[in-house]
């Protein structure tokens, strides 16, 4: 009998140890733990400590007068230039907005759809080396946010090359990242977030797709993801 018990409570030992610490589930070999918890449970706990730091980050970046939102359209993709831009404060407040006359004088068909804008719109706009002084002067010495910053800088740094201009070098962090890290997703479109965030009012109040509309959308969005619950 007390073999008995003496190999029952080892069972019971061995069983305890390898049950989570998180969801409580039994696990079949200690290997399934590390730091006592299952597979499952060490990744909603990454993800949760994920959305965490997300959140204090947009908070951050919100709070710092050093940080500029930008967005622009271009006349497409491959080889295209920037031919509108907008960029506004943390406070909502606008900085530039402007058309920009390119060197091209073809506009992709699919990315006129987009945005609206025609050539004819572009014929009395600044051009890029006009533009670009003023942008680098707000820029040199802050953080660019931007809804999928890597397409933001590639057209800028483009049309640059396009113009046959030196490009500066600025600071971007981005936008689209941030916010799905905060919602615990892959990535997720400006316009879609915007649905999401339950501000599908904006879309009444400005023009989506065009420079100014997407940096007023990206700051509500980071406003408001900032409000919602981990």
């Amino acid at each position: 009998m007390i073999l008995e018990n003496l190999l029952l409570d080892s069972a019971m030992l061995e069983q305890a140890s390898y049950q989570c610490q998180g969801c409580q589930r039994q696990l079949r070999s200690e290997r399934f733990l590390k730091q006592g918890l299952c597979r499952d449970c060490r990744d909603a706990r990454e993800r949760s400590l994920g959305r965490s730091r997300a959140r204090a980050a947009i908070d951050q970046l919100l709070d710092r007068e050093d940080v500029l939102i930008l967005d622009t359209e271009t006349t497409g993709m491959s080889g295209a230039e920037v031919i509108e831009l907008s960029v506004i404060n943390t406070k909502g407040d606008t900085l530039i907005d402007t058309l920009i006359k390119p060197v091209t004088t073809q506009m992709n068909p699919f990315a006129q759809r987009v945005h609206n804008i025609s050539m004819t719109m572009l014929k009395d706009a600044p051009s890029w080396p006009e533009v670009l002084p003023e942008l680098d002067r707000i820029a040199s010495h802050s953080t660019l946010l931007a809804w999928n910053a890597s397409f933001d800088a590639k057209m800028l740094e483009q049309t640059s090359e396009v113009w046959g201009l030196e490009h500066p070098r600025w600071l971007f962090v981005c936008a689209m990242r941030l916010y799905a890290k905060k919602r615990g997703i892959k990535s997720r479109g400006l316009h879609k977030a915007v649905v999401d965030e339950n501000l599908a009012y904006l879309l009444e109040m400005h023009q989506s797709h065009r420079a100014l509309g997407d940096v007023k959308f990206v700051l509500e969005v980071l406003r408001e993801t900032v409000k919602r619950a981990d």
